[in-house]
């Protein structure tokens, strides 16, 4: 009887770390800036107010004014580069 109870301690104290080691980590964030998921492409802005962007395609060239957080910018084929150009406090367009 005393070995059982020693074998089930030991199965329990070996349990307790497989167990702490399966809690969900949290979603790893956008960096900031310019971001490609498998089909889009997106301008994470990580400041507090809005800001002007420039973005290059394989087509037209255009500028934008962005709310803090992820913007969608297009397909992730279409979509060349993205960068941060100023204008803190711009008006953001609707993209």
């Amino acid at each position: 009887m005393r070995k059982l109870l020693i074998t089930a301690a030991a199965i329990a104290a070996l349990a307790v770390p497989v167990t702490a080691g399966t809690a969900s980590a949290a979603p790893v964030p956008a960096a900031c800036g310019l971001n490609y998921t498998l089909y889009s492409a997106y301008y994470n802005h990580c400041g507090s107010t809005t800001v002007a962007i420039w973005v290059t395609t394989r087509g037209e060239d255009w500028g934008a004014c962005v709310r803090p957080g992820q913007t969608y910018l297009g397909p992730e084929n279409w979509v060349q580069n993205a960068w941060y150009t100023g204008g803190a406090g711009c008006v953001p367009t609707d993209l």
